[in-house]
């Protein structure tokens, strides 16, 4: 499975497909990240992962899928 780089920001050239946790969290400069129980679907044999502006999966723990959220306006 391809990285997926979201809409608006392209985080491609800051991760690859076989980085680890702590490698996704140093590129993605993470202070926090939540593990979420989704369905097998999503991620099939993965951990799914939320973060501010990105959400990330990781498969055998190696990063398998990458999106960037884009901020909310305020107003």
């Amino acid at each position: 499975m391809p990285l997926h780089p979201g809409p608006a920001i392209d985080v491609a050239p800051r991760f690859a497909a076989s980085m680890t946790l702590p490698e996704v969290v140093d590129a993605g400069q993470l202070t926090s990240f939540t593990l979420v129980p989704l369905e097998s679907a999503l991620l099939p044999g993965g951990e799914t992962y939320f973060a501010a502006e990105l959400t990330f999966g990781l498969v055998k723990g190696q990063l398998r899928y990458v999106e960037a959220l884009p901020l909310a306006g305020e107003g």
